[in-house]
């Protein structure tokens, strides 16, 4: 059972705009408390990759991994924010969240979220809206590093999302969902179209295959060649 104090956080929190009582009552069920200490990373403990964490009390530091091995901030977080499973799951980025006082978070699974969501549309657009804002930011940095052309761009930002810890990733095969084409062009400074044309390319060759919020990477090797050539 939360406290009144963070009930009224929750209810004032941005991923809540616009929802009704029900699919509220739904969320604070399914959620629970979790104290997180100065200093640890708030994905210490979690067992489902796909987890959301609302944060409720504290301040929480995030920072992405470059592939040279630095960090670089990319935000800070206070009460009443989201953390979409973009910033909290290790095999899709490589962000570090980490708690700066000690934090109070409400965890949710995907799934349990998507279950409350269901008869809510203003909490599942809510939700992705953080997910795609979290995708761009974390683009953005990456765009910052790189001035290549827009094969090189799309290429070396998508990897660094499926593995920031190595230029080409180790995987022969890979995913990355809850990303779009409009997504990938706002973080890489290129048009829609110019995104559009570079994945068919790929497609047409049989290294990448599209899907509405999903790019699957089939030939992970062949790819890395081909944006190096």
């Amino acid at each position: 059972m939360i406290s009144k104090r963070v009930l009224s956080l929750v209810k004032t929190s941005p991923l809540f705009r616009g929802v009704g009582p029900e699919a509220l009552e739904r969320f604070v069920a399914t959620a629970r408390v979790r104290a997180v200490p100065m200093g640890h990373h708030l994905t210490t403990g979690l067992h489902d990759a796909q987890h959301a964490v609302l944060l409720v009390g504290g301040k929480v530091r995030m920072e992405l991994t470059l592939g040279d091995g630095r960090h670089t901030l990319l935000r800070v977080a206070g009460a009443g924010e989201l953390l979409s499973p973009v910033l909290l799951t290790s095999d899709a980025v490589g962000v570090r969240t980490t708690a700066m006082a000690l934090c109070e978070v409400l965890d949710l699974s995907q799934t349990e979220f998507r279950r409350v969501a269901a008869s809510d549309d203003c909490l599942f657009e809510n939700f992705y809206e953080q997910v795609r804002r979290d995708w761009q930011a974390l683009a953005e940095l990456v765009v910052a590093e790189t001035r290549d052309n827009a094969a090189q761009r799309i290429g070396r930002f998508l990897f660094r999302a499926i593995d920031p810890s190595h230029q080409v990733p180790q995987e022969e095969t890979a995913k990355i969902v809850g990303i779009t084409q409009r997504d990938v062009a706002n973080a890489t400074g290129l048009t829609r179209e110019t995104v559009n044309k570079t994945l068919h390319g790929w497609s047409d060759r049989g290294l990448v295959r599209t899907d509405r919020r999903l790019i699957e990477f089939l030939d992970v090797p062949a790819l890395a060649r081909t944006i190096q050539a």
